[in-house]
């Protein structure tokens, strides 16, 4: 009788129009901005609890979401901080490292290690997957006037530090805490030459410049600031841009030169992504 009575509340709560536009509000939230202005109210989320309250197919609803024009708007890039699993997982995809797979019979103990690394990492920014603070969950989703603020404090932020400058530079390393001996001091690293050979023309500093904030920064940033990420990053102070563009073409054709700016390429790349990491609009999203 309990299961059943709990079934019939259940029952009542979904066919309110309020229940529907309280679930689109907390995933507009979570998605979006945490700002539910008037518009928003009637424009998206009635529309979206309009779907919601058909079935209650969440998938219905999150592609209603994501192709509407309001999630497009021009406002709402670079209007939250990303949480700690947005960063780390983020900053993994867009790198594209090499984890192993779980399933992989030769590598699943660097896996496991390598994946408890990372985890580690997300706690120390403050998100404990699956392990809530409190029945609230955190208080980014929901803690006014703050919210997404809440990610980013004097503990949390060199933590992210520690964590970009540790894959970036040293690497994740495995060490002895493996079975294998193969997968024993194995690193987990970015190697920023393979990365920029992606690009559309990495040889020129400008475009490299370019597609490297496009990629990485929530928002667009001022010429004279890309200029001087420029000729700080990649021309090392020099005036002219054939001074990377000489330098990227001699490594790319020989990583083994002797070539003594052609060698620093590897470092210029590591410093100058290192670099854009710290920057405050890489922790937007």
């Amino acid at each position: 009788m309990a299961e059943l009575e709990i079934d019939d509340m259940i029952s009542m709560l979904l066919e309110t129009d309020e229940c529907a536009k309280f679930l689109c509000r907390k995933l507009w939230i979570y998605f979006v901005y945490y700002d539910i202005t008037p518009d928003i109210e009637s424009n998206v989320i009635e529309p979206l609890a309009e779907i919601f309250r058909k079935n209650y197919d969440i998938k219905e609803v999150l592609r209603a979401l994501f192709t509407s024009d309001y999630f497009f708007k021009s406002e709402n890039f670079g209007c939250m901080l990303k949480s700690p699993t947005d960063f780390t997982i983020g900053m993994l995809r867009t790198f594209q490292l090499p984890i192993p797979k779980p399933d992989d019979a030769v590598h699943s103990d660097l896996a496991y290690v390598n994946f408890s690394q990372i985890r580690n990492y997300v706690i120390k920014g403050g998100f404990d997957v699956g392990d809530p603070p409190n029945v609230a969950g955190w208080p980014a989703y929901y803690q006014a006037p703050v919210f997404h603020e809440c990610w980013l404090d004097t503990t949390t932020y060199p933590e992210r530090k520690n964590f970009f400058e540790a894959v970036g530079k040293s690497g994740l390393n495995s060490g002895n805490s493996v079975f294998l001996d193969a997968n024993k001091n194995q690193k987990l690293t970015i190697d920023y030459v393979s990365f920029v050979k992606q690009f559309a023309h990495p040889e020129d500093p400008n475009e490299l410049i370019n597609e490297a904030i496009e990629l990485l920064f929530g928002v667009s940033i001022s010429d004279a600031v890309k200029s001087q990420i420029k000729t700080t990053y990649l021309l090392l102070g020099q005036s002219s841009d054939y001074y990377w563009t000489d330098a990227y073409q001699i490594f790319i054709g020989d990583p083994s030169t002797s070539d003594p700016e052609a060698k620093r390429v590897p470092s210029m790349l590591q410093d100058l992504f290192i670099y854009l990491q710290s920057a405050a609009e890489y922790h937007l999203c």
